[in-house]
């Protein structure tokens, strides 16, 4: 659903078509992250090798990469980049390591089985081509190797579900704590994680869950259970006179999302639904859960892990 490819500067700043049927085909919308590589810490990033590349170009063909290329991400990645060696070595030893999913170049010396040449990057077959659908196990490992390389290069995350802690806590812990632990595997540091969810009211309209009740629950029952060192805010909206009222189930993150049909809760047994969201989709989810776009929440707690 997502992968990194290491992507040769070298190949796809060589002219626009290149770069269109390469990179412009590229993002966590289309769940093909590009690597940072060559990083800082070999002096330079990505962006900057192939913005240096295009200077042999035509100024029209150039320009249109240039504008493409501005609305590009590179992501991080945990692989070292050695300064002295050429982009290529540099794949290979990282590779040795911890294998890429694909390498795009157009290098004859590349002859890694991964490698993905521009000629054959289709969408729906072979090396370049990545399921926006997924059917998996409504467990917290299933749901973990799905997201895993998203949750590797992102810095936020939100997880969204109307119902979390409805009939108790224990099953709402394992998966948000999963995703949590796997985000924290990354190059940067994950620095925030929030839970937005509905206000529970009864069939009387009344709010289940008062604000100083639903705080004791969180700070006695959620934190307990979240991993050492771990901050989150759980965010309550409040769905009286919505037309749209929360109903969908997301994980969200700086760079792209998924919604999961049944939820955040894991149900040992079951299976749920995951679906990459669009540009258009995670950016109006995200809007969705923004001050300034939603207004107040009905309230808004940290918890920290005890």
């Amino acid at each position: 659903m997502f992968e990194v490819f290491a992507v040769d500067p070298a190949t796809v700043a060589r002219s626009w078509d290149t770069f269109r049927g390469t990179v412009g085909r590229m993002g966590p919308d289309e769940g093909r992250l590009i690597a940072d590589f060559p990083s800082a810490q070999g002096g330079q990033n990505w962006s900057t090798v192939v913005r240096a590349i295009t200077r042999q170009l035509p100024d029209v063909e150039r320009s249109r990469i240039m504008a493409r290329l501005a609305r590009v991400r590179a992501v991080g990645v945990t692989h070292r980049y050695a300064r002295g060696k050429s982009w290529l070595e540099n794949v290979i030893t990282a590779h040795g390591r911890a294998a890429w999913h694909a390498v795009l170049t157009d290098d004859v010396a590349c002859t890694l089985p991964v490698t993905l040449r521009p000629a054959d990057a289709e969408d729906r077959e072979g090396l370049f081509s990545v399921p926006h659908h997924a059917i998996v196990p409504r467990e917290a490992t299933a749901i973990v190797e799905t997201l895993a390389p998203l949750l590797h290069v992102s810095r936020r995350l939100l997880l969204v579900d109307p119902h979390f802690m409805d009939h108790g806590i224990a099953r709402w812990t394992p998966i948000p704590s999963a995703l949590i632990e796997e985000a924290r595997k990354g190059p940067a540091p994950l620095a925030e994680t929030i839970v937005h969810t509905a206000v529970g009211r009864d069939r009387n309209g009344d709010v289940r869950h008062g604000r100083g009740e639903w705080r004791q629950r969180l700070h006695q029952e959620l934190a307990p259970r979240l991993p050492r060192n771990v901050r989150v805010r759980v965010v309550r909206w409040d769905q009286v006179g919505k037309a749209d009222p929360m109903h969908g189930r997301y994980v969200l993150t700086d760079l792209g999302g998924v919604q999961i049909d049944w939820g955040i809760d894991e149900r040992i047994g079951g299976r749920t639904d995951v679906h990459r969201l669009t540009s258009a989709g995670w950016t109006e989810r995200m809007n969705e859960f923004d001050p300034a776009f939603a207004g107040a929440p009905f309230d808004d707690v940290t918890v920290t892990a005890s």
